[in-house]
């Protein structure tokens, strides 16, 4: 008589445990793909991916002023929260667009470094205001990412360092666009 607990009862009962684990694992993915599928797509549109500026295009033209964006050093754009994009040619038509509107609808501020005309994130950026700065509309506001970069513009171009906040709330209480800074 052989025991229950010998060696050959242990084995196959060990092999017949780990391939009746791997079938009803595998049956059960089967049989539950789609739920799986759709909680990975689920996951993926709840997971927040970083905003992004949108690049400027050759026929792109200012929301504000309508002219078309020729110079990208000078450009500012922003987002809001249903992903749309705003581009202005210079960052005074920005903020003058954005004078009467709900700023509670932007996702994001986007600005391009007057040097290497890269985009920066408006609120990291530091800007210089000028009269020597021949921006598109003349507001003669220019972004820098490197702090050190602005100080040096402001100085060569007997300019005045400001904060983006300092740029919309100077913008704010002017009430005639033609006015230079």
């Amino acid at each position: 008589m052989q025991s229950l607990w010998s060696r050959n009862s242990n084995t196959q009962l060990s092999s017949h445990g780990r391939r009746g684990l791997h079938r009803a694992s595998r049956n059960l993915a089967i049989k539950h793909w789609p739920r799986l599928l759709m909680g990975s797509f689920l996951f993926a549109a709840c997971v927040r991916t970083e905003l992004q500026p949108v690049d400027i295009a050759a026929e792109d033209m200012c929301a504000f002023c309508k002219m078309a964006i020729s110079e990208k050093r000078y450009v500012g754009e922003f987002i809001d929260h249903d992903g749309n994009a705003f581009k202005f040619d210079e960052l005074g038509c920005m903020v003058r667009y954005l004078q009467d509107k709900d700023r509670s609808t932007v996702a994001g501020y986007f600005v391009t470094d007057f040097e290497s005309r890269h985009w920066v994130k408006a609120e990291l950026a530091h800007y210089v205001r000028s009269l020597e700065f021949k921006t598109p509309m003349n507001s003669g506001i220019v972004a820098f990412q490197d702090k050190s970069k602005a100080e040096r513009a402001a100085g060569e171009h007997h300019g005045q360092l400001v904060s983006f906040a300092d740029v919309f709330e100077k913008q704010k209480a002017k009430t005639d666009g033609s006015q230079r800074y």
